[in-house]
């Protein structure tokens, strides 16, 4: 029996800064599939104060772990939406 590939997992990472906190995005994508979610993290100076998961079926849960002011808190939840939204568009070509 000979070895096949049978598929492929493109990893991609993204970063934005908003109100002095960094927020990474992760997506793993199958070759060939569309993007289905997109996972992170909220972090300042290397300290994780969140996590976000937004799904491309329109669940979304962005929750805070440490305190993170009500101004910061829209902020990051305004760039969240966008940048996922931008994500999801990007890697599934509906732009």
């Amino acid at each position: 029996m000979a070895l096949e590939q049978v598929s492929s997992v493109v990893k991609s990472t993204y970063l934005n800064t908003v109100a002095g906190y960094d927020i990474q995005y992760n997506v793993a994508q199958d070759e060939g599939q569309v993007v289905q979610s997109v996972m992170g993290t909220i972090k300042k100076a290397d300290v994780i104060f969140g996590y976000i998961t937004i799904n491309a079926d329109g669940r979304k849960n962005i929750s805070f772990d440490k305190p993170v002011s009500n101004a910061d808190s829209e902020s990051i939840y305004g760039a969240v939406l966008a940048d996922t939204a931008s994500i999801i568009s990007q890697r599934n070509k509906t732009e």
